[in-house]
């Protein structure tokens, strides 16, 4: 498993400074989605047919594909499909299909290969009622999934466009166990996949509805779907209902790679990335938003529920523009795996929070998390019965860098960490609020815990300003960033960006080899 796509272009532009407590209006939302692909979302027409996604497209020739799908009666509009200029790594893709055998195909519409257990989806020359080769695509993905089920070992390619679902009318995306689906193919030619300059997009329509226990969701994980069916390379986006998510994972535990996954703009309550429950889904190489909910509650970049025991590993979550609380990751009732992920905490106004646990025991370890509002919040929020982990962890910008609400709230470890922020930590047994490091440790190890090897210095960022949490070169940073940390290879060996980590390791999401000060 490895990053196709560089880190940095499926990113939003960001403009927030929280190591320097400088900060500017951000425009990192889930609603500017066409910043980067500009990919115009128009408002298909939909009916009551099975296919659970209507999508949008232009033609090949650059025209207007007028035609209607005569199997689901859903009408294609223009989409103007523009790439950018952002260098994109995709000669390293996990799809098993790359390895097989090829056969050019001469058609009139799209140029590429037929390949053995692979269905074609296109929404600007596909119907559904076509076999689903190169030639004679599909025009949905639920319609390119259900035929890929049939075959041994099937796949989905998706041509870029936009791919409208609808949850409240029972038209969105649902995995099947054994089918991986590739998006980022480019729609004249099957041959050429990237997924930044040809972006496949899944966006729910829905604009009311959705609860707690039931959000809106683009993509659904399906029931009893395992960790060999893989989501790659799509741009994945909520709709704007009451409680809204762009992934749903419920019972089931896929993997998602190389994915912009961006919570819509709820119009109530919550606006969740990710949504999870009992399951041990694998999040990788991911760009994870929530959007910007109304609500007290505002948004979840991960929503980490009950037996939600997942690993989240080299992703950039961001916890949203909500108009209260935002959190980048929420960890409820689970134990969840939380490393080399850059985690912002959202700028909610209340209380923007990186990490909240909440009676669970996660290990979190060399992640980079940043305040979304420079002097609030909190990094990382335990409450209730909690025993989590944390090490090697930069934590920078808030007024807590740990926070424990009382005694049952424990953090059992405390290893190796940079903690910059107003007060290093609140410990829960004693309530004692801390500014510095040894006064801290004493505390926690008091307390039962075991804290030790920790430090407090500045992080020197590439560019903070642009989202690039990436510790500096040149002798830039100091030693105790780039040579601090414990080695937890016995965990994993990669960082952020999938390079190797080597002794001694660095301190946060990225793995810094270089000259140090």
């Amino acid at each position: 498993m490895h990053r196709t796509v560089a880190l940095s272009a499926l990113l939003l532009p960001l403009s927030i400074a929280c190591a320097s407590g400088e900060r500017e209006d951000s425009n990192f939302s889930a609603t500017a989605i066409t910043t980067a692909s500009s990919v115009a979302t128009s408002d298909a027409a939909t009916d009551g047919s099975t296919d659970d996604s209507s999508a949008t497209a232009s033609g090949t020739d650059g025209s207007s594909a007028g035609s209607t799908d005569s199997e689901s009666g859903e009408a294609e509009t223009d989409t103007d499909d523009a790439s950018t200029d952002t260098a994109v790594d995709t000669t390293d893709t996990e799809d098993p299909s790359e390895t097989t055998d090829t056969t050019d195909t001469d058609t009139s519409e799209t140029t590429g290969v037929e390949l053995d257990g692979v269905v074609f989806v296109h929404v600007g020359i596909g119907l559904d009622s076509n076999l689903g080769t190169a030639a004679e695509p599909k025009r949905t993905i639920q319609a390119g999934i259900a035929a890929a089920a049939e075959l041994i070992d099937g796949v989905v390619h998706v041509a870029e466009g936009t791919y409208e679902v609808d949850y409240q009318n029972n038209k969105f995306v649902t995995l099947t166990d054994g089918v991986s689906i590739f998006g980022g193919y480019s729609a004249d030619d099957w041959e050429l996949r990237d997924p930044i300059a040809h972006p496949s997009v899944i966006v729910d329509k829905s604009a009311s509805g959705g609860t707690d226990s039931e959000p809106n969701r683009a993509v659904d994980g399906g029931v009893g779907v395992g960790s060999d069916t893989v989501v790659d390379g799509f741009t994945i986006q909520g709709g704007t209902g009451s409680h809204a998510a762009a992934v749903v994972l419920l019972d089931s535990s896929p993997t998602l790679t190389n994915n912009r996954i961006l919570g819509g703009a709820a119009s109530g309550l919550r606006s969740y990335g990710v949504w999870c429950e009992s399951s041990a889904a694998t999040l990788m190489y991911n760009a994870i938003e929530a959007g910007d909910a109304a609500g007290l509650t505002g948004g979840y970049g991960v929503s980490a529920g009950v037996d939600c025991d997942a690993v989240l590993d080299g992703n950039f979550i961001y916890g949203g523009g909500g108009s209260s609380s935002t959190y980048g990751v929420w960890i409820g009732e689970s134990a969840p795996r939380v490393y080399n992920n850059f985690v912002h905490s959202g700028e909610g106004m209340n209380s923007p929070i990186g990490v909240w646990i909440n009676q669970a025991s996660p290990e979190v370890a060399n992640n980079t998390i940043i305040c979304g509002k420079p002097g609030f919040g909190r990094g990382v929020y335990t409450s209730d019965t909690t025993a989590a982990t944390v090490e090697n962890n930069i934590i920078v910008g808030f007024q807590y860098c740990l926070y424990e609400t009382d005694t049952f709230s424990e953090i059992v470890s405390v290893k190796n960490n940079d903690l910059y922020c107003d007060y290093v930590a609140r410990t829960g047994w004693n309530g004692a609020s801390h500014l510095e490091l040894a006064p801290m440790e004493d505390s926690f190890n008091t307390g039962g815990a075991t804290a030790a090897g920790n430090v407090k210095v500045e992080p020197t960022f590439v560019e903070p300003n642009d989202h690039d949490y990436h510790l500096k070169g040149e002798a830039e940073t100091l030693c105790d960033l780039s040579q601090g940390g414990l080695d937890l290879s016995d965990l994993y060996t990669l960082d952020v960006d999938a390079a190797e980590r080597s002794a001694p390791w660095s301190i946060g999401a990225h793995e810094l080899d270089d000259a140090c000060m």
